[in-house]
């Protein structure tokens, strides 16, 4: 629901709503807010807490900048946890605030900076967990690899070459 100004946002007040079509962005001034995405595997309804933040004027974030950024639908749902103090960002004033606010433009870097290192390290993650040991073996020909009937302590990928 988008402001044509800065207000006060209260309780749980959404700002945005996950897979909704919007280029605002809010700029959190005072307060807290939780994002939220849905989980397939849980009932609807019962959407997941991704991150709580609480921003105070000297240290503001910005909610809805990845959809402004990038186009497309919002990737989740974002709302108020109290009293929240917000300016909701126009696309024309987004520019103004990156091309004439440098102050700002280092706040939106530095999250996006903080969002990258945490993909990071959750892809480095889900690397160890899922990564296979892998070996190079080279069989002579007539060597046996497996035998029928016995169970196998491997998973092979057979590669024929040269």
């Amino acid at each position: 629901m988008p402001r044509d100004r800065t207000a006060a946002v209260f309780g749980r007040e959404y700002l945005i709503r996950e897979n909704d079509e919007g280029l605002e962005t809010f700029l959190v001034i005072d307060g807290g807010y939780v994002v939220e995405r849905s989980d397939p595997n849980v009932r609807e309804g019962s959407p997941q807490i991704i991150a709580s933040v609480i921003s105070d004027p000297c240290k503001p974030s910005f909610v809805g900048e990845m959809a402004y950024l990038g186009g497309g639908f919002r990737t989740a749902s974002v709302r108020s946890a109290g009293r929240t103090l917000t300016a909701c960002l126009r696309p024309n004033h987004m520019e103004i605030l990156i091309e004439e606010f440098p102050f700002f433009t280092k706040i939106l870097c530095k999250q996006f900076t903080e969002r990258l290192m945490e993909a990071n390290d959750l892809l480095r993650i889900h690397h160890e967990r899922t990564a296979m040991d892998t070996k190079k073996w080279f069989l002579e020909p007539g060597e046996v690899l497996l035998r029928k009937g016995e169970k196998a302590s491997s998973l092979f990928q057979l590669v024929q070459g040269c």
